[in-house]
């Protein structure tokens, strides 16, 4: 099988998306080695507020802090956090939801 008939074997979020992804792998082949390991997606994510929100949710440590009688989620601005992730090169919105890239710096 060749590069691109492999490309084609790949779940439609990867195949469809492969322009956008050779930018962080480089090369098709880059990408047929690593998409398995270095990609996450997260289905049902399909804007910046559900990213923030989804991001937020997923580090207790911040997540249940109280400041006075308030939790710290009273205060953020899940859209911008989820447009700073998004704009950061942690991942892309694919038709599926929000694809992350691993490799990318942010552990969530």
């Amino acid at each position: 099988m060749n590069t691109e008939e492999m490309i084609d074997e790949l779940p439609k979020y990867i195949s469809k998306n492969v322009d956008e992804l050779l930018g962080i792998f480089g090369t098709k082949e880059m990408l047929l080695e690593h998409w398995k390991s270095d990609l996450v997606l997260y289905q049902g994510i399909d804007n910046d507020w559900d990213l923030g929100v989804y991001v937020f949710e997923n580090y207790p440590e911040i997540k249940d802090v109280q400041i006075g009688w308030n939790f710290l989620s009273e205060y953020i601005d899940f859209q911008a956090l989820g447009r700073d992730v998004e704009m950061n090169g942690y991942g892309f919105y694919v038709d599926e939801g929000f694809l992350k890239y691993v490799g990318g710096g942010l552990e969530w």
